[in-house]
């Protein structure tokens, strides 16, 4: 049986409303649920247990500065397993920093958050501020300083993260991902 199948059988995935009469999407149910299944697909993308383990006690919203979220984010990264879970692509390095941060409390995670001028690769709200992230892949290193102004140029352009809904301080971060070097190696706060 296919897993999608079997999750919808037990009742862990339930039918969305349908956007159009011949396509239907599969969801949660609750809050629970996606809680529940976001660790268990963790568990499988990041390889070392006692690591994710370590790392998921420190708090994003407890770090100050761009350096230790920076930081953080390269060590989230270093936990992914390679072989099966390659990031060969700047969705790659996005999806796996947030399926990390899901499972925190007291944290809403957003891929691809719109706003009236576009979408930002990657927004994080806590009680006390708005994290705004937009990635680059660099595939060679002679690429990083190009798309770290291109990064910082469209979170100045466009102002990701400036809404309404925001809570305390908004901090803006432009960040490359270097495939040679498997790690952020640039980024700056706007």
């Amino acid at each position: 049986m296919q897993p999608a199948v079997l999750l919808y059988q037990t009742g862990y995935l339930t039918l969305a409303a349908p956007s159009n009469k011949l396509e239907y999407q599969l969801t949660y149910p609750n809050e629970e649920v996606k809680q529940a299944l976001t660790i268990q697909l963790a568990s499988q993308v990041f390889s070392n247990e006692s690591e994710f383990r370590k790392l998921r006690r420190s708090p994003l919203d407890d770090m100050q500065t761009v350096d230790e979220i920076v930081d953080y984010f390269n060590s989230i990264l270093n936990l992914v397993d390679y072989e099966y879970y390659p990031l060969t692509s700047e969705s790659a390095v996005i999806n796996s920093i947030m399926l990390f941060l899901k499972g925190q409390d007291k944290l809403k995670v957003a891929v691809n958050s719109h706003s009236s001028k576009g979408r930002c690769d990657l927004q994080v709200d806590s009680d006390a501020r708005r994290l705004v992230f937009e990635f680059k892949f660099a595939k060679i290193d002679d690429d990083v300083s190009e798309l770290l102004q291109k990064a910082c140029t469209q979170l100045q352009d466009r102002r990701y993260g400036q809404s309404a809904d925001a809570k305390g301080e908004i901090l803006q971060i432009a960040l490359v991902f270097s495939q040679e070097q498997r790690c952020i190696t640039a980024f700056e706060k706007i």
